[in-house]
């Protein structure tokens, strides 16, 4: 099945929260659209993931969809192509490991679970919706890298080898053994001349060596710290650094699968515009476009 898929998100408070999913071809065509699914009520807490807004990923086999919701409480549904029957998971966020949460042999994801605002624990999860709590050592408490490193991994170094989820910075290293329901968070020394700097993702061209990363350090000003962030290529071959944005805005880099292109996403504040850019492994933007709220 060749399809993107969108979700409808509605937030009510007095009625509840629902969401409904709806399937396009690659044209753009209506193919699908499921009932309407009433989600769990929200708790009275703020939002515990800081913005309202859905994650969609296919199964493996293409007859179930992962919706990821980060509202207040976090959800997650395994949604069922073939039953139109959604499957909630209370208090849990899927977390993507190189842009998707699922093991490539597609037994099941990973998901971070919280309890009232904090980062509770992870766990592995199966089509089928059977938890299995996942060991973390030593227990992430801090709401600074390592939590965010648990719940957004795709906004850091991250991969999937074999059953193992891999993320790292210059900071710190997290690895999740999903066979042997093991995690283990590791603080590394920064290699940065400035200790400041945090290298918190890159990736580097199978073809050219050069790579691509993303730099977050502070400014300091009479009127207080500013946190930017850094797109740069390093070309190791010249021995030199190219800057293509420096601001206030989170980035995230996705790879394209032949290594030959990266995709830049910018989120955060109003201005400038977010936007993707596409750089090849020269350093040349080859695509820009600003992306609609």
């Amino acid at each position: 099945m060749r399809c993107e898929i969108a979700a409808r998100l509605t937030l009510d408070q007095d009625k509840g929260d629902s969401v409904q999913l709806l399937i396009y071809d690659l044209n753009g065509k209506s193919k699908k659209q499921s009932k309407v699914f009433s989600l769990p009520r929200s708790g009275k807490g703020s939002n515990r993931l800081g913005l309202d807004s859905t994650w969609m990923f296919w199964g493996p086999r293409e007859d179930k969809i992962l919706v990821s919701i980060s509202t207040s409480p976090p959800r997650v549904g395994i949604y069922d192509t073939k039953t139109d029957e959604l499957k909630i998971l209370k208090d849990a966020f899927a977390s993507a490991y190189a842009g998707r949460p699922a093991r490539p042999d597609g037994k099941g994801f990973v998901v971070t679970k919280w309890r009232d605002d904090s980062l509770d624990d992870i766990s592995w999860v199966d089509w089928d919706g059977n938890e299995q709590p996942i060991a973390m050592k030593p227990k992430v408490v801090e709401t600074g890298y390592k939590k965010d490193m648990l719940t957004w991994p795709y906004t850091f170094t991250s991969s999937w080898q074999g059953t193992k989820a891999l993320v790292s910075s210059s900071r710190g290293r997290l690895e999740i053994d999903t066979d042997q329901l093991i995690a283990k968070v590791d603080s590394i020394s920064s290699g940065e001349p400035n200790g400041e700097d945090f290298v918190r993702q890159q990736f580097t061209f199978p073809d050219s060596q050069n790579i691509l990363r993303i730099v977050d350090w502070t400014r300091h000003t009479d009127r207080g710290d500013d946190h930017i962030s850094r797109l740069e290529m390093l070309h190791p071959r010249q021995k030199g650094t190219q800057t293509f944005m420096d601001n206030d805005k989170l980035k995230a880099l996705f790879p394209s699968p032949n290594g030959k292109l990266v995709a830049i996403r910018s989120f955060g504040p109003s201005y400038p515009q977010d936007m993707i850019w596409v750089v090849d492994q020269a350093g040349q933007v080859v695509a820009k476009m600003m992306v609609q709220d």
